[in-house]
Parts: C-alpha cells; structure tokens; sequence
C-alpha cells in the first residue's frame, strides 16, 4: 500500500480510482478512494480465485481460458486448460497490439518460436474463435468485476461507497512507451465491451498512462528518492516482466515546486523476460534427461512448475546445487542426479538457464546508458525480483558508477499500482517521441530539387496552374524529439476543389507515422503505395462547410473554376492522447473548430 503521507490531503470531489495493468504474462490491478481532507492510499487487489496459496500475491496470469468462443476460466485456473483437447487458452495476447517499431529485435525469440520468420516479436496465435478485442474485453471485465468485490470487502462500508461512486469511477490504464492513439482507441472499445464503460462517457473517466511513467511513480514511491533525486541527476528505470523488458532514461529538471521529469531519450524494448528463462529450464532438462525414464511429460511439467516458483527466484548465482522436489520417495534415477523423487540442479545448470535472456537485457540497458552519467538504476517488474538478474546488473554497471536500486515489494506489480500513484501526483514528465510523425502531402515542383526530379515523371499541372509532385512525407515532429506537456504545434495547408458541393463537408487528414531509420522525404512510392515503413496512425476529421461562404471562385490558367482552402491544424503532442483542432479564416475572422480523431483499426 503506498501512503504519500508527505503529500497534501486530497481537496477534490469523492471518487475511485482503479489502475489496471493487463501485460504480456501478468495483469494486476490497484485502486484508491479519493474524499476530502484524506492522504490518498493506492491499495492493490492481492487475492485472486485459484491462488488462495499465494494470499498477497496481486500478480495473476495473462490467460483466459475458451470452450469455442466462451470464456470459461481466467488467471491462475485457466492454467489447468492448457494442452486440452477441446479448449484453447489466449497467452501473450498483448504483443499482438505491438507496432512493429517494437516488435523488431537484434534476433529471432530464443528456446524455440511459433514463426519461421525471424527477427520478430515471438507471438502465439489466438484461439481460433475469438477475436483480440474479445479477449481484451473479456480479461479487463473480469479484471473490473473481480476488483469492486474486493473493494467492497476489503474497505470499511465499502458496498455503500461503491453504490455511491462505483458508477462514475475512473480507469488508469498502463500502456507500453511505444503504443499511441491506434492502440488507446483500441482499448477504449475493448473497455467498453467488457462492461467497465458505457458507450458515452466523459474523457476524464479514462485515462492512459505509459508503463515508464507507472513504473517511475510507482519505484519514486518506494525508493526513499527524496534522499537522492535532485535537480540534475539522470536515472534509469529498468521494467523487467515476463516477456518484454523496458527501460527509460529520465533527467530531473525540478523538485520544486513541482517535480518535473524529462525522458533522456527513446526507450529501449527487448523480449527478454522471465519466461525465457523457463524456456531454458525446459531445454536443460531436456538434456539432462535424455535417456531417462522421467523425460516424460507429466514430470517435466512438474519440475518447471516447482523450477518456476522457487529455483528461478532464489537463484542468485552462489549456490553450489539446486534440489527441486517433484515425485515421491521411491522415484530414483541416480545416473540423472534423481534421488528419493528430487532432481539435483548444478550451479552451471541453473545458470545456463539465464544465459540468453541477461546479456540482452545488460545491452539493452548498455545502449541506453552509453555516453551519458547515469547515476542510478531502478529495478522494477516481477523478473526484476530475481536475485541473479539484480547482481549481473550490480556487477556490469556498478563498476561504473551506477547504483542499482532495487523496490522490495515482491508481491506489488509496479505499473498497476504506479497507475493509480500517477492519477494522484501526475509529475510534469516531458517524453521522448517514439516515431517520427507528420502527413503525406503535395508541393510544388521544383526543377533545381534533386530529390523532385527523382519524380519528375510523375508531376502534374493542378487547376490552379501550379506543377506539383504528391507523395511528399511532411514531418510534424521527429522520432526521439523530447514533448512536454504542452508543446503544440500550428501546420499551414491549402487545397484545391474543383466544386464545393460535398467536399467542405467532409474535410480529412490522415496523419502517419514512420517508423524506418533516419529521414524520409516521402511517404508512398511512385505507385502511390505507402512505403513499408509508414504506418497510419489516425485520421483528423472536421466540417468546413460554413467556410464556402467566404470563399470567391478563381480561375484557372485553361479557364476552369477552382477555390482554394487554406487552412491550418493546431496539435497538441504532449500527454498519451492525441489532441487536434483544426482553423481557418472566414473572411478576416479566425475560426477554430474541433477535430474528430479517427483511430487507425488493428483488428
């Protein structure tokens, strides 16, 4: 439970707020009441159905189990579905939502793949007869309804104050760095089909904070930072869970009166969690084993179970032998180090199991560290409890002035708690763009532009007389380019329309972005294809009809009517949701109108 006893006491209006983190391997959720003249307390959802053994333990699986298109099980008890004939169990489901500037790594998934077509992001497919936003849907609405059961037992007249505000609550959901509008919007439906929302609902009532973010407020709460976060000082936060491991650079620009934070930099992204070190106990064992009558696979199954829940979490590389517990006393197998049902692990076996995973996150966190005076490491996540990986950290970036620090909280998730934090404290973080952003356009041709006369057979003479050249990538903001919260930018268009009879009425701009290296001077190819690299991102909608009243027909070089639309759009970048509007000038007068933001469709 975080109590900001050094905060002020909340002056707002009554509500709850519930933080949801649904990753990769691990969904969690926390919540806190918010009432007049209280210190707020996050509090986190700690029992869950099926994991009565684990009491406090917030963490459940990533897993819905389905018979056809139905759900039947989630969490820890969708686990008994696995590998049954008849059932089929969605894991892993989020890097589905990934785009692809985060599904690229240096190599192909280690311990095996579901795809032949590496380097990419291994993703399992999803049950035949459901579909992403399904399992979204159905895995956030048991979230919800399993967190206001809790809430109400678990707080003093809690079924009163759920009566009172459960209906208006608000959700904070923690997203990764690299998800933008297309992802959000996605959400937003899978929220309101899985019942947490109604069709309408105000903006405020969902808000969506990056796991960088969640974590830093989470790990800021827990890690004493008033003794060692100054003005100046530049820190990491390394999220590790069970698939991806994250890390941001932060620089602390103020303390006073407000914290302000500045991302350094993009972060990085490496799959390289826990679960690839389970991978490697089954490859290990499957050595070890050979030959043997137990390298059968109700025993496997059973020795990863107990190597998952004990050997992978107390080994911190020190241990001359690790004895795992899996049969009875009279199973024995002393060729293959089993004796009276228990297997004995060497320190090298039990290392080998770490071997491919802690050399990709150590580069990861290297390329982010490179060149710049680091001071501090925070460790977060569930792999980020491993005592192992903690000292691999300690030992490569300690010699170098780095001090890995580490939040002893091992049955927290740090972003569904840092979730809730953020709402509560919301410090000024300024963050680094993950991908370059603009639209596609026209300009003029120009016969002394080499990079124009690569299209030069492709120019046109408009109705206004002008030779132009479509295609054109105009950039808004650069990949990497540090926003804060509220940079806004103004961009100057025009357009020319032969008649005025629909167009007005329906005026667009489709906004991208690119996610190749470097800088590209156009968004399609000669074909008019978008390049492989372009990815749309969403599309700026508004009604300009009232401006066909000032506008005056002009004519064209053959003698056709045309009217010319100048027009600019206004962007505000900075926070986790797009914001547009769009201006114009009618006559001397200048309009400004809202935008419609048309979310690009993953599934």
């Amino acid at each position: 439970m975080a109590d900001t006893q050094n905060d002020r006491r909340y002056v707002g209006e009554p509500k709850i707020v519930l933080g949801l983190d649904v990753g990769t391997t691990q969904s969690a959720v926390s919540y806190v009441h918010l009432f007049p003249n209280a210190i707020p307390a996050v509090r986190i959802v700690n029992k869950w159905p099926g994991q009565e053994e684990v009491a406090g333990d917030s963490k459940i699986p990533s897993l819905v189990a389905y018979e056809g298109s139905r759900p039947i099980a989630y969490g820890a008890e969708a686990l008994e579905y696995t590998n049954t004939e008849g059932y089929y169990v969605a894991k892993w489901f989020k890097l589905h939502l990934h785009p692809d500037s985060m599904k690229v790594v240096d190599e192909p998934p280690v311990y095996g793949s579901y795809s032949n077509t590496p380097p990419t992001f291994e993703i399992p497919p999803l049950p035949p007869s459901v579909s992403l936003k399904q399992i979204y849907a159905h895995l956030l609405g048991y979230l919800f309804d399993h967190a206001r059961e809790f809430f109400k037992n678990n707080t003093v007249d809690g079924s009163r104050i759920w009566q009172q505000l459960g209906e208006k609550c608000v959700f904070v959901i923690a997203t990764p760095n690299g998800w933008d509008t297309t992802q959000q919007a996605f959400l937003r439906s899978a929220a309101i089909l899985g019942g947490l929302l109604p069709e309408t609902f105000p903006e405020d009532r969902l808000r969506f904070v990056t796991e960088g973010e969640a974590s830093v407020h989470y790990a800021l709460e827990y890690s004493q930072s008033s003794t060692w976060l100054k003005k100046g000082v530049i820190f990491a936060v390394t999220d590790a869970g069970g698939s991806t491991v994250d890390s941001t650079l932060y620089e602390c620009k103020e303390t006073q009166p407000k914290m302000i934070l500045e991302e350094v930099c993009a972060s990085e992204c490496v799959q390289a969690g826990s679960v690839f070190v389970d991978r490697g106990a089954a490859a290990m064992l499957d050595r070890k084993l050979e030959g043997s009558t137990f390298k059968d696979e109700a025993y496997l199954g059973d020795i990863l179970e107990e190597f998952e829940k004990k050997t992978k979490r107390k080994f911190d590389g020190t241990q001359v032998n690790s004895i795992i517990k899996f049969g009875r006393d009279w199973d024995n197998d002393r060729e293959h180090g089993i004796f009276k049902g228990r297997i004995t692990l060497s320190k090298d076996e039990v290392q080998s199991t770490f071997n491919e995973v802690i050399p990709r996150i150590v580069n990861s966190c290297s390329n982010l560290l490179s060149g710049r005076k680091v001071e501090h490491l925070m460790l977060v996540g569930g792999f980020g409890e491993s005592p192992y990986l903690r000292k691999q950290l300690k030992d490569t970036f300690g010699s170098k002035g780095v001090e890995v620090v580490t939040v002893d909280e091992s049955t927290k998730k740090a972003a569904a708690e840092g979730a809730a934090i953020w709402h509560i404290k919301q410090l000024v973080v300024a963050r680094a763009v993950r991908s370059t952003f603009g639209i596609i356009i026209w300009r003029p041709f120009d016969t002394k532009n080499l990079v124009h006369n690569t299209r030069r057979h492709k120019s046109y003479v408009d109705d206004d007389g002008v030779n132009k050249i479509t295609g054109f990538f105009d950039t808004w903001i650069k990949k990497g380019s540090v926003i804060g919260d509220e940079l806004s930018k103004v961009f100057n268009y025009q357009r020319i329309y032969k008649t005025l009879d629909n167009g007005l009425g329906s005026f667009s701009v489709d906004i991208y972005a690119w996610e190749g290296e470097g800088h590209t001077d156009w968004g399609r190819d000669e074909s008019g294809n978008l390049l492989p690299n372009m990815r749309r991102v969403c599309t700026l909608k508004a009604d300009l009809s009232g401006l066909a009243r000032s506008l005056k027909v002009q004519k064209g070089p053959r003698g056709q009517d045309f009217w010319r639309v100048e027009h600019s759009v206004a962007v505000l970048f900075g926070g986790t949701q797009l914001r547009a509007r769009l201006q114009w000038y009618e006559g001397d007068q200048l309009r400004e109108g809202p935008v419609s933001v048309i979310p690009n469709s993953i599934f």
